[in-house]
C-alpha cells in the first residue's frame, strides 16, 4: 500500500484576491516558526509510529506558495521525512511553486 504526505506551506508574498486558502504572508521570522512546528509534528509522528513504520512514496508541498521558503529549507523538511519516515528510492516529490519564486538554480 503506498503512502503520500501532503504538507501545506502557508505562506505567500501576497494575498491574491481569488485566494480562500489560509495563508500568511512570508516574513522569514513566521518561517522559522513554522519550520519548528512542523518538525516537532514530524517528531511526534514519528515517535508514535503513526505510519506504521511505512515509508513515504509521495511527498507533496503545496500551500499557499512552498517556493516562498528558501532551497535550503525545502531540503531541511525532506531530510526530516527522510530521518524519521524514510522516502521510497522512487518517491514522487512535488511542489506547487510561483513563477517569480523558482530559477535554474
Amino acid at each position: 500500500m503506498t503512502l503520500g504526505l501532503y504538507i501545506h506551506v502557508p505562506f505567500c508574498r501576497a494575498r491574491c484576491h481569488f485566494c480562500a486558502f489560509y495563508l500568511r504572508v512570508f516574513q522569514d521570522e513566521t518561517a522559522q516558526n513554522y519550520l519548528k512546528a512542523l518538525s516537532q509534528e514530524i517528531r511526534l509522528h514519528a515517535e508514535t509510529g503513526s505510519l506504521g513504520g511505512r515509508q513515504l512514496d509521495t511527498v507533496y508541498f503545496g500551500g499557499g506558495t512552498p517556493t516562498t521558503l528558501r532551497p535550503d529549507q525545502l531540503c531541511w523538511i525532506l531530510d526530516h521525512l527522510r530521518d524519521s519516515f524514510g522516502i521510497a528510492p522512487h518517491a514522487e516529490v512535488s511542489i506547487e511553486a510561483h513563477p517569480d519564486t523558482v530559477n535554474a538554480e
